[in-house]
C-alpha cells in the first residue's frame, strides 16, 4: 500500500488572512486543522499552514498519513476565525498516480488555470498500513523552500488585464469573507445592545 503524507498547505491568494485550514477526505472525514506557519509576519511569507504537535511544550510541524491507494480527492475549508464556521474552498484529486506522487505537489484544477488557489506538499512512503498514532516531523524549511519554487513555477493571472482579475476561486474566498465581516458586524450590534 503506498501511504501519501501530506506535510504543508500554501493558500496563495491576492490578499492574506489569517485563518486555519480543515483537510477532510472524500468521504468527509476530518484529517486534521493546518495553522498559519508564519501568523501575522510578513507578507512575502503568508499563506503556508502546517498540522502542529506540541510535544515537550514545543510547536512542531508534523505530516498526516493516508492511504494513496484508497483516497481519490481531499476537500479544503477554511474557518472563519469569528465564528468558526467552515467554509469550503476547493477540492484536490490525488487519485493514485506514481509519477504524479513522486512530484510532491498537488493542487485545483483552478490552481492549475489560475496560478491562485491551494498547494498542497506531501510525500509518499510504502507502509503495510497506516500507523495512526506515530508521529512523522516535517522539516518546514524545506517543505516551504519546495512550494514557493513549484507555486513560482506558475503562471499567476495578471491584475492588468480587467478580465482576469476576477475568477470563481476568489469570488468564493471573497465571499466568505464578506460572510465573515457580516457575522462580526452582526455580533457587535447585538452586544452592544444588551
Amino acid at each position: 500500500m503506498t501511504v501519501l503524507h501530506i506535510d504543508m498547505l500554501y493558500l496563495n491568494t491576492r490578499v492574506q488572512f489569517d485563518t486555519e485550514i480543515i483537510v477532510q477526505n472524500n468521504k468527509g472525514s476530518t484529517l486534521g486543522k493546518l495553522t498559519n506557519l508564519f501568523p501575522k509576519s510578513s507578507k512575502k511569507q503568508r499563506g503556508f499552514y502546517v498540522f502542529e504537535k506540541i510535544v515537550n511544550g514545543r510547536k512542531y510541524a508534523t505530516s498526516i498519513p493516508i492511504s494513496g491507494e484508497e483516497e481519490t480527492s481531499l476537500l479544503i475549508f477554511q474557518i472563519l476565525p469569528d465564528s468558526g464556521k467552515q467554509h469550503f474552498l476547493c477540492e484536490i484529486n490525488i487519485m493514485y498516480n506514481p509519477i504524479r506522487f513522486e512530484r510532491g505537489v498537488f493542487t485545483s484544477e483552478l490552481t492549475e488555470h489560475h496560478g491562485y488557489g491551494i498547494f498542497l506538499l506531501a510525500h509518499k512512503s510504502f507502509y503495510t498500513k497506516i500507523i495512526q498514532n506515530s508521529t512523522q516531523f516535517v522539516n518546514w524549511r524545506l517543505a516551504l523552500s519546495l512550494l514557493i519554487k513549484d507555486s513560482e513555477k506558475r503562471k499567476v493571472l495578471s491584475l492588468e488585464d480587467p478580465e482576469k482579475i476576477v475568477d470563481k476561486w476568489h469570488l468564493s474566498f471573497y465571499r466568505s469573507m464578506l460572510e465573515l465581516v457580516n457575522e462580526s458586524f452582526d455580533m457587535g450590534k447585538s452586544k452592544s445592545v444588551s
